[in-house]
């Protein structure tokens, strides 16, 4: 590390008070806020890497890679990537690691610094799926910095991981709440409709980025302090959506219409696509769109006595189409349940 030009070399066994010390009672205190905040150590800084032990050199074994001990698999080291890393004790060319082995270690590593480029709020959950953590609760703690949430939940050890995940939705921006309601396919199965659970982020293939950036504050949605989840955006009452049902050609995207009537009464018919496998059943919705008019998304559902239930998501095939559905658009504040 002095090689390298370090003063100062941050290790978080020495920096946070740990379990089965003394004072016990005031370690749970300081996790509250030390833990979460952990992720702010790696940010805009330099970070280097051994992955084979502090001062060895990179040495791996295939049987590397499965262990619940490997830097690639722990939930906590997520947050520690930067978009580049340095290596530490790289010698490729000493022939301690296999060829595969080596390729294998250099995707991953690409993997997760493509990641960190990305806006994409799922290709991060995607790489939290196959980790491991002693307290199941951590791997949803170890998310706030990557997430880029306006304020960092405390950390509770004996918070429920569902429960966990909902107190960092709350506070994630809300270019990345908009990644869950249009972008994921399925009404969620916990707390609300308009995300997915912990369970399904956990549990499911997660859809790939689908093109709502950091920089769009235009795309719609605002929450109360209450935590009363509301969207803002154009909204289309009664159209209809057919052709979308089908989901017997795996891994195909589906081709369907959308029949909206205008308020002169013109009809209008939009192709549109759905690219995931979930059904959408021929009929009526309400429909939910992107405050963005080059965006193509939409989500699809239904107006309750509590709010917007959300079904299902689908795009316009032709973004130049957008404009024959403004005459029937009205701008909408409505509850997202």
């Amino acid at each position: 590390m002095l090689n390298l030009g370090a003063e100062y070399v941050w290790l978080d066994v020495l920096c946070l008070r740990q379990p089965g010390g003394r004072r016990e009672d005031l370690r749970v205190d300081e996790w509250k806020v030390d833990v979460p905040t952990i992720g702010a150590v790696y940010r805009d800084v330099p970070v280097a890497g051994y992955f084979s032990g502090l001062g060895r050199p990179l040495s791996l074994q295939p049987s590397d890679f499965d262990s619940d001990r490997c830097w690639f698999r722990r939930a906590w080291t997520l947050q520690e990537i930067p978009e580049d890393m340095i290596i530490v004790g790289e010698t490729f060319d000493d022939g301690t690691m296999g060829e595969e082995i080596r390729v294998e270690f250099c995707n991953k590593l690409a993997s997760l610094q493509q990641m960190r480029r990305s806006d994409s709020v799922f290709d991060v959950l995607s790489q939290m799926q196959g980790r491991v953590s002693v307290n199941p609760v951590d791997k949803v703690a170890g998310l706030a910095y990557l997430l880029y949430s306006d304020y960092i939940p405390i950390y509770d050890g004996e918070q429920s991981e569902e429960d966990a995940w909902t107190a960092l939705v709350n506070v994630m921006q809300h270019w990345s709440q908009m990644h869950f309601l249009f972008f994921y396919p399925k009404p969620g199965n916990g707390h609300k409709r308009w995300r997915p659970s912990w369970t399904q982020i956990m549990t499911e293939r997660l859809p790939s980025n689908g093109g709502v950036r950091r920089s769009d504050r235009s795309t719609g949605g605002l929450r109360d302090t209450s935590y009363i989840d509301l969207y803002y955006g154009p909204c289309i009452d009664s159209c209809y959506v057919r052709g979308l049902a089908d989901i017997s050609s795996s891994g195909q995207c589906r081709e369907g219409e959308l029949v909206v009537k205008d308020n002169t009464g013109e009809i209008h018919r939009l192709k549109v696509v759905a690219g995931h496998a979930f059904p959408i059943s021929d009929g009526c919705y309400t429909l939910l769109g992107s405050c963005r008019r080059q965006d193509p998304f939409w989500v699809a559902g239904r107006k309750g006595p509590d709010g917007f239930h959300k079904l299902s998501v689908f795009s316009l095939a032709d973004i130049s189409e957008r404009g024959k559905l403004r005459v029937a658009e009205h701008y909408v504040e409505m509850v997202r349940n």
